[in-house]
């Protein structure tokens, strides 16, 4: 156990002195390979139906967990959030409506959009987009089960997650650095 913190915390100073697009971006990938490996594991163990509960509990856990222990802001976002918590900020709002409409024009939006604040903070946002595993929760109401929509009823009543297509801008990950 010492061990494993020791090294969290070297990780965790290696990154610290690394460029700040470089932690942000290390943050994503880091992040968003366990909540996928989460989702995975559930998917293989319990179904769709248990990869409700790996979105609406244990991907929020983690995303803490990860936050506090780099010493950064990260989350998920989407102007379609299933989760109140997930509703975007003016800013992120803003780039998640220039992606939309780029991909609406058929032109590929920029990966990522970076803003520094007033404040010294680095923040970064990079689009998450829709998979086709992704369509059993958030798709069509035809590709939704019966019992998935069930859960999603009862752990999101105010739900704007679904009718997406394969390929569609979900959201994206924000990223913000405490000032160096």
């Amino acid at each position: 156990m010492k061990k494993a913190l020791l090294l969290s915390m070297l990780l965790a100073a290696a990154l610290g002195a690394q460029p700040a697009e470089t932690r942000a971006r290390a943050a994503v990938k880091e992040l968003g390979e366990k909540i996928r490996s989460l989702l995975a594991a559930e998917l293989a163990a319990g179904g769709f139906e248990g990869a409700v509960e790996v979105c609406a509990e244990k991907a929020q856990a983690e995303t803490k967990r990860y936050a506090a222990e780099h010493g950064i802001q990260i989350r998920r976002v989407s102007t379609k959030a299933r989760n109140p918590l997930n509703r975007p900020d003016e800013w992120e709002r803003a780039r998640l409506e220039e992606w939309a409409a780029a991909l609406q024009a058929n032109k590929t939006p920029p990966e990522f959009a970076e803003h520094t604040t007033e404040s010294g903070e680095y923040r970064l946002l990079m689009p998450i987009r829709v998979q086709a595993l992704c369509l059993t929760c958030h798709g069509n109401d035809k590709q939704i089960p019966a019992g998935v929509k069930k859960l999603i009823r009862e752990n999101y009543p105010g739900d704007a997650a679904t009718g997406y297509a394969n390929g569609d801008l979900r959201g994206a990950f924000s990223v913000t650095l405490p000032r160096p």
